[in-house]
């Protein structure tokens, strides 16, 4: 698609509705796939404030910091979602990689573990737990 004209109608949109939180969203993601990640993050951050109701927006943000290697702000931003949204698999999975990537295996566990308490058959998450768990 034609990302120059699809921002000018997300900018347009959002002049005009200045806390629609999807249109924050929605800029946000065509800013990240421009390669403008500050700016993205600025409006992925904003949606995930203007609306906390929304898991997703939380979870997006809180996956770009970590996919842009901010890692400490995305563990941050995932942990104060599920505080909002402590059933939302997305950030639990989240934050067993957060905690696998930096060896923080007690984030891991405890992250896992509420997963495995939302999703008892997953054969994955029991497999991560026993590996955090060792011999």
């Amino acid at each position: 698609g034609d990302d120059a004209a699809g921002r000018r109608v997300l900018e347009t949109a959002l002049d005009r509705n200045p806390t629609d939180a999807g249109v924050s969203h929605s800029l946000g993601l065509l800013l990240i796939r421009a390669g403008h990640t500050d700016s993205a993050l600025n409006f992925l951050e904003r949606a995930a404030r203007q609306e906390p109701g929304t898991a997703r927006y939380a979870y997006v943000y809180a996956a770009a910091l970590h996919s842009l290697g901010r890692s400490q702000e995305a563990g941050r931003a995932a942990n104060q979602a599920l505080a909002d949204h402590p059933f939302e698999a997305d950030l639990l999975e989240l934050l067993v990689t957060l905690g696998l990537e930096s060896g923080d295996g007690e984030q891991a566990l405890h992250a896992v573990r509420r997963l495995r308490e939302l999703f008892p058959d997953r054969e994955d998450y029991r497999a991560i737990e026993r590996d955090l768990l060792g011999p």
